[in-house]
Formats: C-alpha cells, sequence, structure tokens
C-alpha cells in the first residue's frame, strides 16, 4: 500500500497474499474492506447526506471516523 496526499492506494495482491487463495480474488474474504451494512432512521440520514456534501472527505471516511471515535469514547479507561 502507498499513500499518497494522504490517501492510501492499494496494489493488487498475488494470489497467494490473499486471506482466502483458495476463492478468487474478487470474493467478499478476499476484499480489503468490509460491509458494515446499517438502518437508520431517515432523519438520521438526511443529516448524515447533508453534512458529506460539505466536508472533502467520502462518506465512507466521514463513517470510519464516527466509528472510530465513538469506540474510543466508550472504551474503558486503561
Amino acid at each position: 500500500m502507498v499513500a499518497i496526499k494522504d490517501r492510501k492506494i492499494a496494489f493488487p495482491r498475488r494470489p497467494n497474499e490473499l486471506p482466502r487463495p483458495d476463492l478468487p480474488p474478487q470474493a467478499e474474504a478476499n476484499k480489503r474492506q468490509k460491509v458494515l451494512a446499517v438502518r437508520v432512521d431517515p432523519t438520521i440520514k438526511e443529516q448524515f447526506d447533508k453534512f458529506a456534501e460539505t466536508t472533502d472527505k467520502s462518506k465512507r471516511e466521514i463513517m470510519e471516523d464516527m466509528v472510530k471515535r465513538y469506540i474510543r469514547s466508550q472504551a474503558p479507561a486503561a
């Protein structure tokens, strides 16, 4: 993986580098990112979409940041 302007660019992996080399590279098990489907109230979705339009980040990046922050805020103090 290479960072270009703060964005990570993934290069194709060799078959033996895949988590499941027995499956095609396009298989869900071999994808670098995983899907997290969430159902929310329509008003929350509208607010999220409006917010996403005002920033230069993608919706995926915004959601990842939000989830990371929430998890950190809920983690027990060590």
